[in-house]
């Protein structure tokens, strides 16, 4: 299975990761990224070529399948590797609108192609935990997130096992009071 890459920064790079351990023969065959440097540096570890542009990459990779790993808007790749006669693996969000979602189904109905929007947290144990667990907590109105990276980072940094770090945001939780119940702050 021949392999591309549009995008090349660090989600890329898991990506690549993943695909090291899978035992389907594959080979990566090109990499694009708007940054040049970035593109390069990623294309080595790949052992792969880096082009220039998205349309050097699929008209001369010729790839079978495209991870789609560009920071932002994934609409555009995604659209160019299907009517490129790829395969495409999309990174979150998959789409931005319902009407770019249909636009990329019936792309891949009409040419027996293949998408697959990356969702991979479906199947984390730590997510697992949580939609099981979930209930108990008892109805939840508001939800405020930390998205601050040394926070993060540091309350990631305490945790024991890899995996709690996958719901390190949802565990600062804030549960609104109810009728029912005092506010309580949802901690591990």
């Amino acid at each position: 299975m021949r392999v591309a890459f549009i995008g090349a920064g660090n989600m890329a790079g898991n990506h690549l990761q993943a695909l090291r351990r899978i035992p389907t023969p594959h080979v990566v065959v090109g990499v694009h990224d708007v940054r040049k440097a970035t593109a390069l540096d990623f294309a080595h570890r790949a052992g792969a070529p880096a082009f220039a542009t998205m349309s050097e990459l699929l008209e001369q990779a010729r790839p079978d399948i495209v991870h789609i790993c560009t920071p932002g808007a994934h609409f555009e790749p995604a659209r160019q590797a299907l009517l490129a006669g790829a395969h495409i693996y999309v990174e979150k969000p998959f789409v931005e609108t319902p009407v770019e979602a249909e636009t990329l189904f019936a792309l891949a109905r009409e040419r027996g192609l293949l998408i697959c929007a990356g969702y991979q947290l479906t199947r984390n144990p730590a997510f697992q935990t949580l939609l099981r667990t979930a209930p108990e907590l008892g109805p939840v109105t508001q939800y405020i997130g930390d998205r601050d990276p040394d926070r993060i980072a540091e309350y990631v940094q305490e945790r024991e096992d890899a995996l709690d770090g996958a719901v390190a945001m949802l565990d600062r939780a804030w549960a609104v009071p109810t009728p029912e119940r005092e506010p309580e702050t949802v901690t591990k």
